[in-house]
């Protein structure tokens, strides 16, 4: 028991300090133990609800209050009200899988407890790396924020929002760390590969145990994945349309620079994000294939000829498949579609929002023709 509980206390250690984020955050509700947890699963769901909540709140008297020139014009409010929905629409999608996924989760953790702890050893890019990165943006964001000359209420609006922004990015990359979990210990299982008939079988089913591992975090998060890649999508469009917008304005003041600086940072990090998921799923997937190819060619079908479902099951060659529920796979090959289509909708968006002037400038050149032809008549 006593080194179970070690085991369980060095697997939190080394996913630090991103699942106490989780936790604190309503992302991950689990116990001190790694167990799916009653109490922090309450504690998730009054979390993320008063969130939204509030902040949506605090966005509506905003709207609806500001003397800001730039959000009263009708098609960039539209603009900003949708994208700045979307990290809510991916906390209430989080919330779904939790409410109606709670098993999945629990044979997550199960899962997770059952492997050996020594190969997490060199889980750090996301459960520290990143999520420390993406914490030092959101604090230096804020000051930019803190230091312009908007009002108190404006600020106050930014900081509300960086709190979903802040559950949407550990959502991302608890998902990511799951799977760096996963990816470590192919690894381990890969150089561990003897020709020995007895460690074969514990290795294939290992690998059928992380296999199965995979496919219940890729459920757990299908619904996030799916509204997070429209999000980042979105989002990025949605900026470079604001950076254009605000490199027509004449004023170069030190707030402008901050905006035109910080806009620019925050496509980059939506780009970020893209590519922690899809490298997050395209690596775990390429793990898989060479441990099962040295299975294959180390398995001896004389001695194991007698375990049939044993050689089935290499023989099939199981490989894992990540989707954003079912819509479409995630992948490197995702991150340069994105791109593709970003442009493409960047470049409607700009023609769109010309049109307004090319209105005016058509009303002004009628007033003064209409005069000239009624004199003529």
């Amino acid at each position: 028991m006593t080194q179970r509980v070690n085991s369980e206390l060095y697997l939190l250690d080394k996913v630090s300090p991103l699942f106490p984020l989780a936790r604190l955050t309503g992302v991950l509700p689990y116990s001190d133990e790694l167990n799916f947890s009653e109490k922090w699963f309450k504690y998730s769901l009054l979390s993320i609800t008063t969130i939204v909540a509030s902040v949506n709140a605090f966005r509506a008297v905003y709207l609806i209050y500001s003397s800001n020139n730039f959000l009263n014009e009708g098609f960039n409010t539209i603009l900003y009200i949708f994208q700045s929905s979307l990290n809510d629409i991916c906390l209430i999608t989080h919330l779904i899988q939790l409410i109606f996924r709670r098993n999945i989760l629990k044979k997550v953790f199960k899962q997770l407890k059952s492997f050996d702890t020594i190969w997490s050893t060199y889980t750090s890019v996301f459960s520290k790396k990143l999520t420390g990165f993406g914490l030092l943006w959101v604090a230096l964001s804020q000051a930019a924020i803190l230091i312009t000359d908007s009002t108190t209420y404006e600020k106050l609006v930014r900081v509300t929002y960086s709190t979903t922004y802040i559950t949407f990015y550990t959502i991302v990359m608890t998902f990511c760390c799951l799977l760096e979990l996963v990816r470590n210990h192919f690894i381990t299982l890969t150089k561990e590969i003897k020709p020995i008939d007895t460690q074969l079988h514990r290795q294939i089913s290992m690998h059928y145990s992380l296999i199965q591992l995979a496919y219940n975090i890729n459920k757990l998060f299908s619904l996030q994945l799916l509204i997070t890649c429209m999000r980042c999508s979105i989002n990025f469009i949605c900026q470079m349309f604001f950076f254009l917008q605000f490199l027509r304005n004449n004023d170069w003041a030190v707030d402008m620079v901050l905006a035109l600086t910080f806009l620019i940072g925050d496509c980059i990090m939506e780009l970020i994000i893209l590519f922690c998921i899809a490298a997050s799923c395209s690596e775990t997937s390429a793990k898989d294939s060479p441990q099962i190819s040295q299975i294959k060619g180390k398995i001896n079908h004389r001695t194991l000829s007698f375990q049939n479902g044993l050689q089935l099951y290499v023989t099939l060659n199981k490989s894992i498949e990540f989707s954003a529920s079912g819509f479409f796979s995630i992948g490197y090959p995702l991150v340069t579609s994105v791109l593709a289509a970003a442009t493409t909708y960047l470049v409607i968006l700009v023609q769109f929002s010309m049109v307004p002037d090319s209105s005016k400038k058509f009303n002004q050149t009628a007033e003064v023709l209409i005069p000239k032809l009624n004199y003529t008549n």
